[in-house]
């Protein structure tokens, strides 16, 4: 690895995430951590983790030899318990290594943490300016929305969400059905597009596809933060898409999504009579 081509990132807000973010500082030998940027899955433990805290992206910067840090984003898939422990284990989606950071955790966060792990709150979509100097070597930051896949899945939904019809790009972002982390194949059949409140949705299983029928499912809460007005249609049609999905990859978001739900899910019938 050329460290001299890589980013260099002075600090978290260098890395344009928005939202809830989980910044770990690991040495990357101690606990559980593995990374592979082939199929952009990663995890790192083993961490005291906030089980209640939402969780959009991760952060996780890898001591190397010299001091410096490896600075890789993700967004965050869920915890995986440690075996006679209480600790967990962080699962990471989309894995990307962003670039290289000298920084010590107060400066690089703005704040510290404890254990290693500091919990950001980041402003939504804010996008800060680079100083690009004529004649200087640039790299560019490579975002988890420009991944193969996530290109792959954008030309398979005509480059729009499969709910909202939402087509800009900065507001979209292709959402995996069955996460690499778990055995989720990084294939257009893997992946929709949705636009990111509800791919946030999704992903905290407040909104899920029943894989027999199709049909789009959203809890109340969900339901009551969202316009009905703005949803194009209330099933996954095949005309969203050039090649389908295949229904099996939305089971275990289906079970998870019934389980939480069970007694208060609402379907689309609610959201056609909420119009």
């Amino acid at each position: 690895m050329n460290k001299t081509t890589l980013q260099k990132i002075k600090s978290i807000q260098d890395l344009n995430l928005h939202g809830a973010v989980l910044s770990i500082k690991t040495d990357g030998i101690r606990g559980d951590t593995k990374l592979n940027l082939d199929t952009g899955c990663g995890r790192s433990g083993n961490w005291g983790l906030d089980s209640k805290r939402k969780i959009r992206f991760v952060v996780l910067r890898v001591k190397q030899k010299d001091g410096s840090y490896f600075v890789y984003t993700g967004s965050f898939v869920g915890h995986q318990p440690v075996k006679n422990s209480i600790k967990k284990v962080v699962l990471i989606d989309n894995l990307v290594l962003a670039g290289i950071s000298w920084g010590i955790s107060k400066l690089f966060n703005g704040q510290t943490g404890r254990g290693g792990v500091t919990y950001v709150e980041l402003p939504e979509f804010e996008e800060r300016p680079r100083d690009y100097r004529e004649g200087s070597e640039v790299t560019i930051l490579s975002r988890p929305d420009q991944s193969p896949f996530a290109e792959d899945v954008r030309e398979n939904c005509f480059h729009r969400c499969v709910v909202t019809g939402a087509s800009l790009r900065c507001i979209t972002e292709a959402a995996h059905l069955t996460p690499h982390c778990d055995r989720g194949l990084p294939d257009r059949s893997n992946g929709i597009l949705l636009r990111r409140d509800i791919h946030a949705l999704f992903d905290h299983h407040e909104f899920a596809i029943e894989p027999d029928t199709l049909r789009m499912h959203f809890t109340k809460a969900a339901l009551e933060s969202l316009h009905p007005a703005q949803f194009t249609g209330q099933a996954l049609t095949r005309d969203k898409m050039k090649s389908f999905i295949n229904p099996e990859n939305l089971r275990k978001r289906w079970a998870e999504f019934t389980r939480l739900h069970i007694n208060q899910f609402s379907c689309d019938a609610e959201l056609e009579s909420a119009e």
